[in-house]
């Protein structure tokens, strides 16, 4: 019985000091990230027809990433 209640002591400094350090920390307040107005980045290069059979049709997902 004294071994889980120490297991579950122990899970939950982990969770609460994971929470103070990774969620609540000052570097996640000063990594502001900006990026560039969408008028300001350049449109996508027009690929010529030279034998390579280029997909133009695929769609390309840009999404946020730390």
């Amino acid at each position: 019985m004294q071994k889980s209640y120490d297991t579950f002591v122990l899970c939950v400094v982990m969770i609460v000091l994971t929470a103070m350090s990774g969620c609540g920390g000052s570097a996640s307040k000063e990594s502001v990230k900006t990026y560039p107005a969408l008028a300001e980045i350049p449109p996508i290069q027009e690929y010529s027809d030279d034998g390579r059979h280029w997909n133009t049709d695929a769609i390309c997902w840009v999404s946020v990433a730390d």
